[in-house]
């Protein structure tokens, strides 16, 4: 943790309704993307994508290691593994590293249940200056909206308040349609000072949020 920067999570639910749909505008995957590779599972071939967390622009060349296999995304920004090494997992844990020059690196695990992934899609950052942070926020399908905030000295950055400060911080990206992302870019981290992130739920249920969210720095 950098020094003078004190980083609280917290969730409030909102008892609102949304209105289903199945079109992801402003996400970074499509409804018709995500339908492709869905396709492509059932031909044999479990996809995985990765994404700029920011510009949603598909990542080339970056270095995936999935389990023991080491591989590289192509031009989509994809890897492609036989649906078979899956098959005869049950619930299963894998460990998930990607690198790319200029970002920063990803450490997360994959979930394998009855023999398929859920989690296929994942967002990158490029790397920022020492003083400077991104907070990234993705989930799932559903809720249909999260709202990422940034609260600091004399501002309060999301989609409901100001979108940027004095060019301290910034919300890049704002989704109301599932799945994310939703990034705000602090450009000048001051010492001593306190700033708290904070994830805002539009949901009928905070159930529909078990699963598929998460947020990182």
């Amino acid at each position: 943790m950098r020094r003078g920067l004190v980083l609280m999570l917290a969730f409030l639910a909102m008892m609102l309704f949304f209105k289903s749909s199945n079109v992801y505008a402003g996400g970074c995957w499509s409804s018709k993307e995500k339908e492709d590779l869905e396709f492509l599972e059932l031909d044999g071939k479990m996809v995985f994508s990765f994404k700029d967390a920011v510009t949603c622009e598909p990542i080339e060349g970056a270095v995936v290691i999935f389990g023991p296999k080491k591989m590289t995304t192509d031009f989509q920004g994809r890897i492609s593994l036989p649906v078979k090494l899956f098959e005869k997992l049950n619930d299963a844990v894998i460990p998930l590293r990607v690198e790319k020059e200029g970002y920063i690196t990803l450490k997360t695990t994959v979930r394998v249940m009855a023999g398929t992934v859920w989690d296929k899609f994942f967002l990158l950052t490029k790397k920022l200056p020492l003083n400077s942070a991104r907070f990234v926020l993705s989930w799932g399908e559903k809720p249909r909206d999260l709202d990422l905030h940034l609260v600091g000295s004399g501002f309060h950055i999301s989609y409901r308040n100001m979108r940027s400060y004095a060019n301290q911080a910034e919300l890049d990206r704002d989704d109301t349609n599932g799945y994310g992302p939703e990034t705000i870019t602090l450009q000048r981290i001051e010492a001593n000072k306190r700033y708290v992130y904070m994830c805002t739920i539009i949901a009928m249920t905070q159930k529909l949020i078990r699963r598929q969210g998460y947020m990182f720095i």
